[in-house]
């Protein structure tokens, strides 16, 4: 993406960013998961934490985790990644 920019100041501005999608453990999906999950079919903190470490590694510097679970799961689903994905990220 430097090689695009045309200029210095274009080449700090750019961001790569990516959605990914996950369905933590023992959170039930309200929807199929398109494409390759974070973390893959069976995720866990330690496979979501290297699939991100990957990604950042790769240049990715922005990444949004869509979770296709119900409204009534996705605080157990936050509090899942908070404590077991976070910490392993820091």
């Amino acid at each position: 993406m430097r090689e695009l920019a045309t200029v210095e100041q274009q080449a700090e501005r750019l961001t790569l960013a990516s959605a990914a999608f996950l369905t933590p453990p023992g959170i039930p999906a309200a929807a199929p998961t398109p494409g390759q999950p974070l973390g893959g079919d069976s995720p866990t903190a330690a496979s979501v934490a290297e699939a991100l470490v990957d990604l950042a590694e790769a240049g990715l510097t922005v990444s949004t985790v869509w979770m296709p679970v119900a409204a009534e799961h996705l605080e157990k689903a936050m509090d899942w990644i908070a404590s077991e994905v976070m910490p392993r990220l820091a």
